[in-house]
């Protein structure tokens, strides 16, 4: 497959060095051409760093650029301009111009992938979890860019739900998977039904003491409505629905009318405490669980990002 790559981005980079050729017409001074060499290399290189969006291998980007890199430079190194060189006897000149012209190449090449990377992080970064700077106990604040490279699993909880025995499981989770880099992202949240009361603190004594959680809970905040986390803003448009069986989701709001309770109220809202967001190694949002799902059900796709 990577060797068809070569050939491929060779095929291809020899057709726009020729397509450029007819464009830039019959001139007679090769060294004219290096110019042309260097903007379409460097371009190349873009392309290279930029392809990792695409969800193309490490591999497989570096095989299609070494073809195209080659066709184009060879292509530009042995156009008629250059050949002009050696039918005039002007041997040394053509021989610093084939030179030149791959060196020129492949330094812009790697010029351009450099760029590209670097801008495609950047411009990744703004559309991830890791653009988002949160509170956490005692006025401390974590940048999310610090977790790079880790799987996140982010969790708006209660102390009084029916759902808080999932601490249980997510402390199993932690356990389990930290050290293979998990990290849980807590955050109580009393907006359904206002069973997170009490302070930052007390929250994060109830887990410990009931619950022996080793993971900390982050500041209380809010997750629907005008003064939802901004994190939270960007989960929900991410995914603004739950994995879950259609049943699922009309029992549990079934339930809650049942109670006079009150969930989920606009599109896209979270439905109640201890929905769960798991998010990649690169900061992208890849699963919205329901409350229902419990963190023993979510162990395998947890596993298959580490």
């Amino acid at each position: 497959m990577n060797v068809l790559m070569v050939f491929l981005g060779g095929g291809i980079g020899s057709a726009l060095r020729y397509a450029v050729g007819l464009l830039i017409g019959a001139s007679t001074f090769p060294w004219a051409t290096l110019g042309v060499n260097a903007l379409g290399s460097l371009a190349i290189g873009l392309f290279g760093g930029w392809a990792v969006r695409f969800g193309w291998g490490e591999t497989t980007r570096l095989a299609l650029i070494v073809g195209l890199c080659g066709g184009f430079t060879t292509f530009s190194t042995f156009s008629k301009e250059s050949l002009a060189l050696m039918t005039e006897g002007r041997y040394g000149g053509f021989v610093a111009y084939a030179i030149g012209s791959m060196a020129l190449g492949i330094a812009m090449v790697a010029l351009g992938c450099f760029i590209g990377q670097n801008n495609k992080e950047a411009t990744m970064d703004s559309k991830t979890v890791y653009m988002f700077t949160v509170k956490g106990r005692g006025g401390t604040t974590l940048d999310l860019s610090a977790l790079k490279g880790k799987a996140l699993l982010i969790v708006n909880t209660a102390t009084g739900c029916g759902f808080t025995p999932q601490y249980e499981g997510l402390e199993k989770l932690y356990a389990k998977y930290h050290d293979k880099g998990l990290e849980i992202l807590d955050f109580p949240c009393d907006q359904f039904g206002h069973q997170a009361p009490g302070s930052d603190d007390e929250i994060h004594q109830f887990c410990a003491l009931k619950y022996n959680t080793s993971f900390d809970q982050l500041s209380k905040i809010e997750v629907n409505g005008e003064g939802a986390e901004p994190l939270y803003a960007f989960l929900k448009a991410a995914r603004p629905k739950d994995d879950a069986p259609e049943s699922d989701i009309a029992g549990l709001r079934e339930l809650l009318a049942k109670h006079g309770l009150k969930g989920a109220e606009a599109p896209g809202d979270i439905e109640w405490n201890f929905t769960k967001f798991l998010i990649d190694r690169e900061g992208n949002v890849v699963r919205r669980f329901h409350p229902t799902t419990t963190p023993e059900a979510m162990a395998a796709e947890i596993e298959n990002l580490l």
